[in-house]
C-alpha cells in the first residue's frame, strides 16, 4: 500500500491543531469550572448500651472544586433534606437559605481559583446520601457530578507518554479511515 503523503500531511496536521487549540482554550479561557463529587458513604452500627438497642448512624462527604481560572462566586449547595449534623472544611463562612419547597442550600460566597472545600454529613435513618444533596450552581452556571473511584496515580512522564501514544493511535486510524473512503469513492 502507497502512502498518500499529503492525506497524511492533512490528518496530522489538522488532528495536532485541534488538540492545540483545545488546549489553548481551556488554558486562556477565564471562566470558573466547579466539579463536585462525593468522596464516600459508609453507616456505623452504635450499641447503646443502656437500653441495649442497636441502631445506625450514616456518614458522606461532598467534595467541591474550582479548576478554573476565574473565581465561583455565589456556590449554592442544594439539599432535599439537610441534616442537622454537617461540617464544613476547611473553616469557611457559608450561609444557609432555607428555600419554598422545604429544602435548603449551604451558599458558599466564593470559591477561588483551585479551591477545594469538602462538605462532610452525619445523619441516621431513614436518611440515605441520595436524599440529602441536590443541584450544585453558581453564577456561572451548574456544577459538574464527576463519578470517582480511588485508583492508583501514575508518574506524570509514563501520563505523557500515554498521552503521545494515544494521539499517534487515533492519527493514524483518521489517516486509514480517509484512505479507506478515498479507495471506496474513486
Amino acid at each position: 500500500m502507497r502512502i498518500d503523503w499529503t492525506l497524511a500531511v492533512q490528518v496530522v496536521g489538522g488532528t495536532i491543531l485541534l488538540v492545540i487549540g483545545g488546549f489553548l482554550t481551556r488554558l486562556f479561557e477565564r471562566k470558573p469550572h466547579v466539579i463536585y463529587f462525593i468522596s464516600h458513604a459508609s453507616g456505623f452500627r452504635q450499641r447503646n448500651t443502656e437500653l441495649g438497642e442497636e441502631f445506625w448512624i450514616f456518614a458522606h462527604s461532598i467534595v467541591l472544586r474550582n479548576t478554573g481560572r476565574r473565581t465561583a462566586k455565589n456556590v449554592r449547595i442544594g439539599h432535599r433534606i439537610l441534616p442537622d449534623q454537617f461540617n464544613v472544611f476547611p473553616s469557611t463562612d457559608y450561609e444557609i437559605n432555607h428555600l419554598p419547597d422545604g429544602g435548603d442550600e449551604i451558599i458558599i460566597d466564593q470559591l477561588v481559583p483551585r479551591e477545594q472545600v469538602t462538605i462532610s454529613y452525619l445523619y441516621s435513618p431513614p436518611l440515605t446520601y441520595q436524599d440529602i444533596i441536590g443541584e450544585v450552581k453558581h453564577d456561572d452556571g451548574f456544577a459538574r457530578l464527576h463519578q470517582v473511584l480511588l485508583q492508583r496515580q501514575y508518574p506524570k512522564s509514563l501520563n505523557i507518554v500515554a498521552g503521545i501514544l494515544t494521539l499517534l493511535g487515533a492519527i493514524t486510524l483518521i489517516y486509514f479511515v480517509i484512505a479507506g473512503l478515498r479507495a471506496l469513492l474513486t
